[in-house]
């Protein structure tokens, strides 16, 4: 996206802020948060300074001091901002004689993945993502036997451990809504498997 479509983006949606984010070795999301007066050109050529060296893995103090430029086609609101931000993800660049890309950067990574797996294999693409990951029940116990059968579900966000004071959560469905919501959502899974 151009720098005049995104400034119409900007306008259209009357945007205050540009959060600039990116991703170190770990998976670990930092962000920038810029006015929205900083969306000029500048901003593509010559980026934000990061400290590199406060990632971890990423590099020493002495060579800590890079740049994220921020990749124009990643562009989307950002719902999770009180006032109205517009969020770009960036490229980790080295900054040296030249300025190069990160060698660690994740997002360098998956694009030269990507180019390696299309030279070597025609017709391969490559299709990455993140890993959600997060688990519905802490414990689940099953038994199919001759004579008898039982399954046990548990889980700290259920109604049944509401009293709980030990573990609090900042969402608990009152019964019968997390029920029909489960049905909703289960329900259609079992039947596909079938």
């Amino acid at each position: 996206m151009k720098l005049d479509k995104l400034a119409k983006f900007a306008t259209e949606n009357k945007v205050e802020f540009i959060d600039l984010k990116l991703v170190d070795l770990v998976g670990a999301w930092h962000h920038i948060t810029i006015p929205v007066s900083s969306l000029t050109d500048d901003l593509f050529r010559n980026g934000i300074g990061v400290d590199g060296s406060s990632m971890p893995g990423f590099s020493s103090i002495e060579r800590g001091d890079m740049i994220m430029l921020p990749d124009p086609s990643t562009v989307f609101m950002d719902a999770f901002f009180e006032r109205p931000t517009m969020s770009m993800i960036g490229n980790i660049m080295e900054v040296d004689k030249d300025v190069v890309s990160y060698s660690r950067d994740p997002r360098r990574v998956a694009a030269d993945s990507e180019k390696l797996l299309a030279k070597r294999i025609k017709g391969a693409r490559a299709v990455l993502g993140p890993e959600f990951e997060f688990y519905i029940f802490d414990r689940v116990n099953f038994f199919q036997g001759p004579d008898s059968a039982f399954y046990f579900l548990d889980s700290s966000e259920a109604p049944w451990n509401a009293g709980d004071t030990k573990r609090i959560w900042a969402t608990r469905f009152p019964t019968k809504r997390a029920t029909m919501w489960l049905r909703r959502w289960i329900e259609p899974t079992i039947s596909a498997a079938r």
